[in-house]
């Protein structure tokens, strides 16, 4: 985004397209690498001054919904002041944990630091679901990939039930064979005010994890 608002003339290209091909589908405008809310609202603003633009000229446009990838920590702790300016959130979990964790998963010497079961990372997940139900808007991860896509399930489970004060609530533990993780160890969750926290001791979790109805 950044990169976008520094030549608006090339983002305008991108942004005229994308209203364009939003006659032929179900479309919507995620803004990536989002850290506060002006960055949103100047994106917004560009988007509005390309749509006008567009209805003037007599094109066959609409609007489109405006979301922002949250994928930095920035975003993350402030997602309850982003929600009002966004139509929904997407959490990029892969980059979301390489950030907390100030780990480049592709650094060989730091590689191992890459874990998205931290309770950092998970506590910034559970934050911007419960900033983006509290606002009305849906909150989804891009994929579900090996691992996150699983997480952010039990995430969002714990995190929009807060009346269940079960500890130690059961939940469906499924190794995934494809996974690069270690096989054979064990997750347990306790419910706390916060949401879902993930007791990781000495056996560490390395399981993808179902919550039955999430």
């Amino acid at each position: 985004i950044r990169y976008c608002l520094d030549h608006p003339d090339l983002f305008c290209d991108q942004i005229r397209a994308i209203l364009r091909a939003a006659k032929f589908g179900d479309l919507k405008l995620m803004l990536p690498l989002i850290t506060c809310k002006e960055e949103i609202l100047a994106a917004k603003k560009l988007i509005e001054q390309c749509l006008r633009e567009l209805i003037e000229a007599g094109e066959d446009v609409h609007p489109v919904p405006v979301g922002i990838m949250v994928e930095t920590p920035a975003a993350a702790l402030t997602a309850a002041e982003l929600a009002k300016e966004s139509d929904f959130f997407s959490i990029g979990t892969n980059d979301l944990t390489g950030y907390v964790m100030a780990v480049d998963r592709g650094n060989q010497a730091v590689a191992r630091l890459y874990d998205p079961m931290q309770p950092a990372v998970l506590s910034a997940i559970e934050m911007t679901i419960k900033a983006a139900k509290a606002a009305g808007i849906p909150a989804d991860p891009p994929s579900a990939g090996v691992g996150t896509g699983r997480i952010f399930r039990v995430c969002r489970f714990y995190s929009e039930n807060p009346q269940d004060d079960q500890r130690g609530r059961s939940v469906n533990i499924v190794p995934f064979y494809g996974s690069p993780w270690k096989q054979g160890e064990l997750l347990c969750f306790e419910r706390m005010d916060s949401g879902a926290i993930p007791l990781l001791g000495t056996r560490r979790l390395k399981w993808n994890v179902y919550c039955k109805g999430v």
